[in-house]
């Protein structure tokens, strides 16, 4: 782990890989550990072909930016970018086979709470003229509740992310 941390540590590192996969840094500085040390693990291995090697070592090479080792990044970034999508999507399948098992009607209540709530806001924009001091709050909070609207929308209708999977796998299966 000490290893690790010099890596993510290493000014060199980072910015080596921040312009050609800026998610590999991202990946590198955010709060999921074993995240983190399987991705400095694999740019270590890709890049040098040694998962153990210093952070020196890869700085060095990184900044040679040899186009096998800009490939390789982009790679890692790649099959990282993927890796997440697939999290999201069975995190998002999770909660619905909750929410089938259980039969709580708490969703749909905050569903229909926020979709509410942000047409009632719309329609008191429209309707009513708000004081000077709060305009810019209220245009806030629009913006928060159409974030939360679309929330909703992803949950019960699926994110274009999940279609176009589902399409993608309809077109291999037709083939």
């Amino acid at each position: 782990m000490n290893r690790l941390k010099e890596l993510i540590s290493s000014r060199a590192v980072r910015g080596a890989i921040q312009d050609v996969a800026p998610k590999i840094v991202g990946a590198l500085t955010g709060p999921a550990g074993p995240v983190a040390e399987g991705v400095a693990r694999r740019v270590a291995r890709e890049v040098l072909g040694e998962p153990d090697a210093p952070p020196a070592r890869i700085a060095e090479r990184l900044a040679e930016a040899r186009p096998q080792d800009m490939a390789a990044l982009a790679r890692i970034e790649a099959d990282l970018e993927a890796e997440t999508m697939r999290i999201a999507a069975q995190d998002r399948a999770d909660a619905r086979a909750r929410e089938v098992s259980t039969a709580d009607p708490t969703p749909h209540r905050l569903a229909y709470g926020i979709l509410g709530l942000f047409g009632l806001v719309l329609a008191g924009l429209f309707f009513i003229q708000p004081p000077e001091g709060i305009r810019e709050v209220l245009v806030a909070m629009v913006g928060v509740l159409g974030g939360l609207v679309g929330a909703v929308a992803n949950y019960y209708f699926g994110s274009s992310i999940g279609s176009k999977q589902k399409t993608d796998g309809l077109l291999r299966g037709a083939r």
